[in-house]
């Protein structure tokens, strides 16, 4: 296997572990999982390798900075083509668990078992390839990391070898927990699929209550939720939502506002009821209002498009009381006409909007049916004519 960067990155990660060395050993010592005496380390071992590695992409100094950012402001010390590619690696280089799909002499492809992305994989390090796939077959299991030059993909650090007997551990233990922003890991059409099915579930949520937003008191969320859940599980049969934990206090509290939106999905808002009171009051606002304006505004729960709602229905009146209660200092534009400015300031994470309801991964299908309820002896879901226990839940 040859690429055209192989050169380029092996020389890159040389100097990046020599700076390591050299000026953050300190760092790396308390970044590793177990204490080890690296002066006594003749060779370094497959597992300090793996952790250098680990470290250098995804670990911190002791003062808490990114040890890539570190790295790449060392004008001195890299090329501009050099820099330019640590700081992709700030925002791309990924560690995950893969399926290994089929494998031939000239290329290996990966398929990402958290975002279900495939991608053509190099290394700088020939052995490294052969060690680690010389006997993998389509469908085997690895752990490893990522790394992107300019959109090519390279593997990095030590790559582990997983049993098919991990496969539900994997999905429960691994897959299920991970963040939303990793389940559509350039997977672009995955994350069209989810937006168009948070959509639906937005839909029926209308459908259910008539609006988009319900202010309820604190102790009737459980029945809310019961009677949501169960008309969207039985509209969705295999993207089945359960009812979780409600934060403390929200059961006690006076009033609590349920909204959906068609990309965030369900979110809990506390006395939302007085904040919408706010908008469509006239005249001034008493202090405890400007406290709960304010409280809204700089609290990271509250999200975005719920502004967004009060600058749509009431525009006079949120352009009024964000010039009158926000520091002109800190906004000087417009709050209508530069809305996204102004929640780019209060709202630094809104536009990175991912829906809460998830399509079913395709290569751990079977464990999605077995959480909805589908028995072995069902007419499989897929809809092949078999039972599932010879079809998908093989």
């Amino acid at each position: 296997m040859s690429n055209s960067y192989l050169n380029f990155y092996a020389k890159l990660k040389n100097k990046c572990a020599k700076y390591i060395a050299k000026h953050l050993m300190e760092d790396l010592v308390e970044f590793l999982p177990v204490e080890i005496d690296l002066s006594e380390e003749k060779e370094m071992s497959r597992e300090l390798f793996d952790q250098l590695d680990r470290f250098l992409l995804f670990g911190e100094t002791l003062d808490g900075k990114s040890v890539l950012a570190v790295i790449a402001n060392k004008v001195w010390f890299l090329s501009r083509k050099e820099k330019a590619v640590l700081k992709e690696w700030q925002t791309e280089a990924f560690e995950s668990v893969f399926e290994v799909l089929p494998v031939n002499n000239d290329e290996i492809r990966l398929r990402d078992l958290v975002s279900e992305a495939e991608y053509n994989i190099f290394s700088g390090d020939q052995k490294v390839i052969s060690e680690a796939f010389n006997t993998a077959q389509a469908g085997d299991f690895v752990e490893t990391s990522l790394v992107p030059i300019k959109g090519v993909w390279f593997l990095s650090g030590i790559q582990k070898r997983l049993s098919h007997k991990d496969e539900e551990t994997i999905f429960r233990e691994f897959v299920q927990k991970q963040l939303p922003r990793h389940q559509y890991r350039h997977n672009p059409e995955k994350l069209k699929v989810a937006f168009e099915l948070q959509k639906k579930y937005y839909d029926c949520f209308v459908s259910v209550f008539g609006a988009d937003e319900l202010v309820v008191r604190g102790q009737d969320l459980p029945a809310i939720e019961k009677r949501f859940f169960e008309a969207w599980n039985e509209q969705e049969k295999f993207v089945k939502k359960i009812p979780g934990d409600f934060l403390p206090g929200w059961l006690t509290a006076d009033e609590v506002g349920v909204l959906v939106d068609e990309k965030e999905g369900l979110q809990y808002v506390e006395n939302y009821g007085k904040f919408k009171k706010i908008f469509f009051e006239f005249g001034d606002i008493t202090e405890e209002q400007k406290e709960l304006f304010e409280d809204y505004f700089l609290c990271e729960e509250i999200p975005a498009f719920v502004f967004r709602r009060m600058k749509d229905r009431y525009p006079e009146k949120f352009k009024w009381l964000v010039e009158k209660i926000v520091p002109r200092l800190e906004f000087k534009l417009d709050p209508i006409k530069d809305f996204d400015s102004l929640m780019d300031i209060y709202k630094p994470s809104w536009r990175e909007i991912f829906p809460s309801i998830f399509p079913f991964n395709q290569r751990f299908k079977k464990y999605h049916f077995e959480q909805a309820g589908v028995g072995r002896n069902d007419p499989c879901p897929c809809e092949s004519g078999s039972k599932f226990k010879k079809c998908c839940g093989k």
